[in-house]
């Protein structure tokens, strides 16, 4: 006598495997939606890391959709309650035309300086972890190795990463130039 395919181990080994499949399919989509972290989230948690300080506000700042720069996008600035400004940017350039983003803040006063450049996500760079010491090189200067208006700069670059360090530049050079031509309308 012939036995039913539903009865047979081979059914029943693969009817618990497609079970299981779905159960953690359905419980990855949820966990996506109620894990997701939003952006004003983000910024909170970046202002916290950069000063230390939980009590600081923001206040998003419009981006100008006419500013463009072929090395990297402003992806998001914020006005922070100290009078500093936080901006979110995307170097270009890197590995294998990949992207490197970094948190930066800008003090203002007494005049324009980095205050701290904080890795935030990469996208395709697989020697990211080499360049970590290349953020304080940024810190405290008004402008990046002679970054201007014209964004001519000499290379800051991380031996075994360079293509990483690359895009990390232009993230901090493309963050400087928004600031000092669209935010603080120097050079304008």
């Amino acid at each position: 006598m012939k036995t039913a395919f539903y009865k047979t181990n081979v059914f029943k080994c693969f009817a618990i495997v497609v079970s299981v499949l779905l159960a953690c399919g359905v419980l990855l989509a949820i966990l996506s939606d109620v894990l997701k972290v939003s952006a004003e989230e983000q910024a909170k948690r970046a202002m916290t890391k950069i000063y230390g300080d939980s009590s600081l506000t923001a206040e998003t700042v419009q981006l100008d959709k006419n500013y463009n720069n072929n090395l990297g996008v402003v992806k998001t600035v914020y006005s922070i309650s100290n009078g500093d400004y936080l901006l979110l940017v995307t170097g270009k350039q890197g590995f294998s035309n990949g992207t490197v983003t970094i948190w930066l803040a800008f003090k203002t006063q007494p005049e324009l300086s980095v205050y701290k450049a904080v890795y935030a996500d990469n996208k395709g760079q697989s020697l990211i972890a080499k360049i970590g010491g290349i953020y304080d090189t940024y810190l405290n200067k008004d402008t990046f190795d002679g970054v201007n208006n014209d964004l001519n700069y000499k290379d800051n670059i991380q031996s075994g990463a360079s293509y990483s360090s690359k895009a990390t530049n232009n993230a901090v050079r493309v963050g400087t130039n928004y600031v000092k031509t669209v935010l603080l309308k120097e050079g304008v």
